[in-house]
């Protein structure tokens, strides 16, 4: 049996007579995505992703604390269970016209180690949010304030822009943007993959839009800490997030393999879009 990227590894919920060998089970990926949908992304985010984060049932997907009303954890729905901690936690959300809930920042911190961006043989992030700010703020960063030197990447929006920031061959920060209103709803994708020893090369687009694409070159720094802060670049004085988040999920492999098909990628970013 095969996960949802073509391995043998744990995707084994469905089973069934072998049939004929073909390159790394794609075809049957791409039919799976097709007529079981919510099978596949129900594997895929519980079995395959570091971190999947959703707010569907209040009760089960964040955490409250109960005498300050407080959202304290955003719980994952992956199996490896690492959770985005209230470092300044807020205590809104509001309700989707799609069922979900998204979680509303007005300068709050959220914290989880042992997750990471653009550190991998291959990966993909995929978020959904809106700001309400006209100035550039950090959605998602790696930036290590107590080792400032240290590479790092991060994700920027302003009202009419997306950055990712990484560093060049030359150890010099750059940044590759696109155009669009974050002020409306976005699912933001962003995948990457190794192409040589410690070079990261990707891409990223919105709403599942292809002539929003835009791709990028990092060097990988092997040795930085494995965390991610959202809202915020270390901590809340350097550009936070004001906005909302509805989703993020997070994979990461370093093992070497193939791109996985676009209808589950379609899949995944189709299910975090918001039209309003």
């Amino acid at each position: 049996m095969v996960d949802v990227f073509g391995d043998n590894n744990s995707f084994q919920m469905l089973g069934g007579s072998s049939g004929p060998a073909g390159p790394r089970g794609r075809s049957g990926i791409i039919d799976l995505c097709k007529w079981m949908p919510n099978t596949v992304l129900k594997n895929l985010q519980e079995l395959e992703e570091e971190g999947c984060f959703v707010i569907i049932d209040q009760h089960k997907d964040i955490k409250r604390n109960k005498k300050t009303g407080d959202i304290e954890e955003w719980i994952s729905r992956s199996h490896n269970k690492i959770n985005l901690i209230g470092k300044t936690p807020t205590k809104d959300i509001i309700e989707l016209p799609n069922g979900y809930y998204a979680l509303v920042f007005h300068k709050n911190h959220y914290f989880a180690n042992l997750l990471d961006i653009l550190d991998s043989s291959y990966g993909f992030l995929c978020v959904t949010f809106r700001t309400e700010s006209l100035e550039n703020q950090t959605l998602i960063s790696t930036y290590n304030p107590d080792i400032p030197e240290q590479h790092y990447n991060e994700i920027l929006v302003s009202a009419s822009t997306i950055t990712i920031n990484g560093f060049n061959k030359d150890l010099k920060l750059v940044n590759v943007s696109i155009q669009n209103d974050c002020r409306q709803w976005s699912t933001l994708f962003v995948e990457w993959q190794e192409v040589k020893e410690n070079t990261i090369s990707g891409s990223f687009m919105v709403n599942n839009d292809e002539t929003s694409r835009a791709t990028f070159t990092f060097k990988r720094d092997v040795s930085r800490a494995k965390f991610i802060d959202v809202g915020c670049r270390g901590n809340l004085d350097n550009n936070p997030f004001i906005g909302s988040i509805s989703a993020l999920e997070l994979y990461s492999t370093f093992e070497q393999q193939d791109l996985p098909p676009k209808a589950l990628k379609d899949l995944v970013i189709n299910n975090q879009l918001i039209e309003i």
